[in-house]
């Protein structure tokens, strides 16, 4: 449960980032990817 928690708070740091960074971009596809995941995650429990 501890790694559904955390992609919210990389997403947040990710996005302040990304506007000094775009390198950053595909982290944040993956961070969306982990906390979509982690919302069905949530919604099955």
């Amino acid at each position: 449960m501890i790694i559904c928690l955390s992609p919210l708070n990389w997403l947040k740091i990710s996005e302040k980032l990304d506007d000094k960074n775009n390198l950053l971009k595909p982290e944040k596809r993956i961070l969306d990817f982990i906390e979509l995941h982690c919302e069905e995650l949530l919604y099955a429990v």
